[in-house]
């Protein structure tokens, strides 16, 4: 079943590279101390669910020339997290690169 998973989330990042938007749905919360923090949307592969996680950071991965752009996200209880983004969806993305 795990292996469903992680292809579903490939298929959604594939799909996304011909033009179809899917919208990249942010959020930023205050925390203590009054720091903005944002939030997206991404897809537990262990609920098998969307759950909205805090952005940690943002990525590049270049295979075979092909350089494809991510979020990093970490659940409540410590899990990581990706979400492949379009490039303009990266660049806008106000966190630092990890």
């Amino acid at each position: 079943m795990t292996s469903f998973s992680f292809t579903y989330i490939f298929s959604l990042a594939s799909l996304k590279t011909k033009n179809c938007s899917y919208g990249l749905r942010l959020r930023f919360i205050n925390h203590e101390g009054g720091e903005l923090r944002m939030k997206s949307t991404f897809y537990d592969v262990k609920l098998r669910q969307k759950v909205d996680a805090e952005v940690v950071g943002k990525t590049q991965y270049t295979v075979k020339g092909r350089t494809r752009y991510a979020l990093k996200g970490k659940t409540s209880d410590g899990r990581n997290l990706t979400k492949f983004v379009s490039e303009a969806d990266y660049r806008s993305a106000s966190v630092q690169e990890v």
